[in-house]
């Protein structure tokens, strides 16, 4: 146990409860004998109550791991809270560790494999699988039995499950030996162990190795319904953590291994009820407490009749809407709980914070997607993230980049250190991946054009033509040593052409960098930030670059300039991040100092600093309220703005040489220069009179839940090539041509082509109805079991209505066929007065 303020071992406490319905742990006073701490250890509790602990390991050298395995029952009692340490008579079992343990209906446990010592002096060794210690929970007696059946290979960091028919399924496990590198895969992953003969007996399914999970040790095993669902662990074959995005289901009937979970499989029905159990079916117990309970008279027919009618035409909409809801609800994964990781990227699509790639430490790399719900206003410490399944990366990669296409559906993936996800090689034999917002889907674009090498720690931002603009970076040459080169080109991708090109640029250029940040001003400068160079083009090695000489990239002129900053002192730093806010001002955050070894790397002061980029020459400064509830010293991290708050991700923490909490994030107020704890989204929510009168493609909007395709024909009707420069026509102009004065002018208005009064007035604006979409089941409140007569007249009266409707939909039809003026149905016409 480590503290989670100190990161000490801490025993103070050895139960820690969880209440469930409030969701909350609590540290549990026990009184009577005294415990002492054990490790790899297994409880089961019998049916007063009571929780068994049998031996397991004690760590006595919490340095080195060593210490003492023990055979001694300690029995928990959870109505009194506390321990006993029981005195056992007769022969005890082999001090034992790393076993499982499941508790039969006759109340005798029954303990498998694990490690054990059979003798003072001789180094532990691996339980026989065949032989099993029973200890009997009413007569508080142990006993051995050896058991018969298929050859079952002796194993520890296993699990197991007690099926309802008396069958033990263990799976996984690894051998022992003193080096966790050391542990080598068991066979068979799975069997099965009959309890239910007098002498157990083992068996081994014939389809449990037909699409079985990996050899892993370290996971979990839980039974519900027909499945026993796997859970995370350590991969023996690829020597990564498992995926936390996968879990691996058994199907405890059919004897096979699934890809699909339904919880239908084995629900009770009225036929299995027990003295604890109410008799409800399952359907009873999935009816929702607002659906719509009706009992009826007399009149039950003619009115079922008559609602059906009425939810019918009137939410056939709302169950459009709602079936949609459904489906997108099962492509994510609510309350996930991502690994902790740095150098990973985020990007801002529709009010959603997506996360992806990174790694948790030097060999294990991350490839699941997942959100932070930016509509909703919540705590930075009570985070709830959501994991798109289906969004999973094609690759494993780390120190890339990530940019967002102009219309918001496509994410550009590009660079970085990547994996291929099957063989866990380095793979660079694509350079980028793209994903498809909308559908949730990654593919890999063929894109012509120069051959561009791979590259690291860099990153790219996106002009108003779609254009990526991608500068220097590292390129890894020798993965073994990580060693290789900074550059100092300029590659472009043209996002419209799907073509790299390699500028040719004259004039000097800058220095070759790396790990630098970038962000495009609506002038279309790219403003480069910080990173590493090169000592010298002779000397070998590496040296920050100073933070005040600003790296300047003229997109229209395609030329680099460098300036000068002022202002505060300002340390120089990589591993950090930018925003740029809509008042001009890039705001940097955390990073840290360059060192040859990531042991050696150190914080940077300050934390946080603004660049004022409506100065010449751009200004540094600090904001005093800046170091007030800040963040720890961070790097590695990502930085996102959203409305009024810069939002900081993951990264690695300098203050405690460990990662940065996955369930909390840093939030910091672009408006009053301030860190705060609570995240509301309403505030900068864009009306008529602060929008930005640029577009800025680095920060996207979130209110803008405009589709993609009303962009694209806005971007197809003003973007153009322009044969003069040979360059794309800007987005933010457009050009106007008078077709009654026949001139070019510079000024629309649209007052002349509004109709006048006078030819509003003949046009028929139908009134068209519908039911309210949002009705609740609740608000139909029907009073019923009178008479047959209610129900006819209801009847009529519906009828009535519907024949109505037809007659005046008909006329409606008839008065559209010659209007003076189209109108869009719904349309405010005192708009045109």
């Amino acid at each position: 146990m480590l503290n989670k303020d100190t990161h000490d071992y801490d025993y103070s406490n050895l139960v820690y409860t969880y209440d469930y319905s409030t969701s909350t742990w609590s540290a549990l006073e026990l009184g009577d004998d005294t415990v002492p701490p054990r490790q790899n250890i297994e409880g089961v509790i019998d049916n007063s109550g009571i929780i068994y602990i049998f031996g397991g390991f004690n760590a006595t050298d919490l340095i080195n791991e060593k210490g003492y395995l023990y055979n001694d029952m300690n029995i928990l009692n959870t109505v009194s809270s506390t321990w006993k340490t029981l005195s056992i008579s007769g022969s005890l079992p082999n001090k034992c560790s790393h076993y499982t343990a499941n508790i039969l209906p006759n109340g005798i446990i029954v303990y498998i494999g694990g490690i054990e010592k059979v003798s003072y002096g001789v180094n532990f060794t691996l339980v026989d699988m065949n032989k099993i210690k029973l200890f009997d929970t009413n007569k508080l007696e142990w006993s051995q039995m050896g058991t018969t059946g298929d050859a079952i290979d002796p194993r520890h960091y296993f699990s197991s499950v007690l099926t309802p028919d008396g069958y033990i399924i263990i799976f996984g496990g690894c051998t022992y030996s003193t080096a966790s590198s050391s542990f080598s895969s068991v066979s068979p992953k799975l069997a099965r162990l009959d309890t239910n003969k007098d002498t157990f007996e083992w068996s081994i399914p014939s389809g449990s190795e037909e699409n079985s999970p990996p050899s892993i040790y370290g996971h979990t095993a839980n039974l519900y319904h027909d499945f026993m669902i796997i859970t995370f662990g350590f991969n023996l074959y690829t020597r990564l953590l498992a995926s936390s995005a996968r879990v691996y289901l058994y199907n405890i009937k059919s004897n096979e291994w699934f890809t699909t979970f339904s919880p239908t499989e084995n629900k009770q029905t009225t036929t299995t009820t027990g003295p604890n159990k109410p008799p409800t079916t399952t359907s009873d117990a999935k009816k929702s407490s607002k659906s719509l309970e009706i009992v009826l008279g007399v009149g039950i027919s003619a009115t079922v009749f008559i609602i059906c009618i009425t939810v019918i035409v009137g939410n056939t909409k709302q169950s459009v809407k709602d079936k949609k809801q459904t489906n997108q609800n099962r492509q994510t994964v609510l309350c996930y709980d991502p690994p902790k990781r740095f150098l990973h990227n985020s990007v801002i699509i529709d009010d959603r914070l997506l996360i992806f790639g990174g790694y948790t430490n030097v060999s294990t790399y991350t490839y699941e997607l997942f959100y932070l719900d930016l509509s909703n206003s919540f705590d930075n410490n009570k985070i709830t993230w959501t994991l798109i399944p289906e969004g999973s990366l094609p690759v494993f990669t780390s120190r890339s980049t990530a940019i967002l296409s102009l219309d918001n559906s496509t994410i550009y993936l590009y660079g970085g250190y990547m994996r291929n996800k099957d063989t866990h090689y380095y793979d660079f034999s694509n350079l980028v991946y793209t994903y498809n917002y909308p559908t949730s889907t990654w593919s890999t674009p063929k894109i012509g054009g120069d051959i561009v090498p791979a590259r690291q720690n860099m990153k790219g931002v996106i002009d108003n033509s779609g254009i990526i603009y991608i500068f220097g970076g590292y390129n890894v040459t020798n993965l073994e040593n990580n060693t290789g080169y900074i550059y100092n080109d300029m590659n472009i991708l043209n996002t419209v052409s799907n073509t790299w090109t390699t500028l040719s640029i004259s004039g000097d250029l800058p220095t070759v960098c790396s790990e630098y940040t970038a962000d495009i001003l609506p002038s279309g400068i790219i403003v480069y930030i910080g990173g590493i160079t090169e000592i010298s083009a002779y000397t070998t090695g590496f040296t920050p670059v100073n933070i005040n000489r600003i790296k300047l990239f003229d997109t229209k002129k395609l030329e680099w300039s460098q300036m000068n900053a002022t202002g505060d002192q300002i340390d120089s730093r990589i591993y950090f991040t930018s925003v740029l806010t809509p008042d001009g001002y890039i705001i940097i955050f955390g990073g840290c100092t360059y060192a040859a070894t990531n042991a050696d790397l150190s914080s940077v002061s300050p934390k946080l600093a603004m660049l004022n980029t409506n100065k010449n020459p751009f200004e540094w400064t600090i904001p005093s309220n800046s170091e007030e509830n800040s963040p720890p010293s961070t790097y590695g991290h990502t930085a996102n703005l959203y409305n009024d708050f810069m939002i900081i991700t993951f990264g690695f923490n300098l203050d405690t040489q460990l990662y940065s909490s996955s369930g909390q994030v840093y939030l910091y107020n672009i408006k009053s220069n301030k860190w705060v704890t609570t995240f509301d989204p309403s505030p900068s929510k864009p009306s008529p009179s602060n929008t930005s009168t640029f577009f800025n493609p680095v920060i996207t909007s979130p209110s803008s839940k405009k589709s993609s395709k009303s962009l694209a024909i806005g971007l197809g009707t003003s973007i153009g090539f322009n044969l003069d420069t040979q360059l794309y026509s800007s987005s933010g102009q457009v050009y106007l041509y008078n077709i009654k004065s026949n001139k070019w002018v510079t000024t629309f208005d649209p007052s002349p082509s509004k109709p006048s009064p006078s030819n509003t007035s003949t046009f028929f604006n139908p009134v068209i109805t519908s039911p309210s979409s949002k009705k609740s089941s609740k608000s139909l409140a029907i009073g019923l079991g009178t008479s047959i007569g209610v129900a006819v007249l209801i009847s009529f009266i519906f009828i009535t209505i519907f024949v109505y409707r037809r007659t005046r939909a008909r006329r409606t039809d008839q008065s559209r066929q010659n209007p003076d003026i189209l109108e869009v149905p719904g349309s405010n016409r005192n708009e045109l007065y």
